[in-house]
């Protein structure tokens, strides 16, 4: 049962990839092996939550493609939305967006850093940098986005492989 006093924002950073792509463009650059076995564990310990009520807003480049393409092997996500705009993000876009966003559901971004770090450091008021394929979780004593600021988050539950 959701509770309408709270909403979450959930963020991943993208698993590890690649140096180059075959393209040369960092757009195009695949997850490694390695990136592959570390969503793997990311998706095991998701696995025990519900994310189908959940919107998905996921960065456009490969590796959040293919990271988000890796995670829904053990995560169902019924509503799942591809933004340019998430690529490389700085926290203020990132902010604006979550802001934004008319839905007065929780959320899940998947994207890169330094932004996701920025962004998570800017509501919680905690000095945080997520490495490759880490999850965290925000909780906000608000009903709309519009409403959440600086340091109006708290983090409550984190994810490092």
């Amino acid at each position: 049962m959701k509770n309408n006093d709270h909403l979450h924002l959930h963020l991943i950073r993208h698993a590890e990839t690649e140096w180059q792509s075959n393209t040369g463009k960092d757009f195009d650059r695949k997850i490694t092996d390695d990136g592959r076995k570390h969503v793997i564990r990311l998706g095991q310990f998701l696995n025990t939550f519900h994310f189908h009520d959940i919107h998905c807003f996921c960065s456009s480049a490969m590796r959040t493609r293919e990271t988000l393409d890796q995670l829904s092997t053990y995560v169902q996500f019924n509503q799942v939305s591809f933004k340019d705009e998430l690529y490389l993000a700085d926290f203020l876009t990132l902010f604006q967006f979550v802001a934004n966003t008319p839905a007065q559901s929780d959320l899940l971004l998947i994207g890169h850093n330094n932004g996701l770090s920025e962004l998570a450091t800017y509501v919680s008021g905690q000095s945080i940098m997520m490495g490759n394929c880490e999850y965290l979780k925000l909780s906000f004593p608000i009903s709309d986005w519009r409403y959440m600021t600086k340091d109006s988050g708290s983090l409550t539950n984190l994810f490092r492989d």
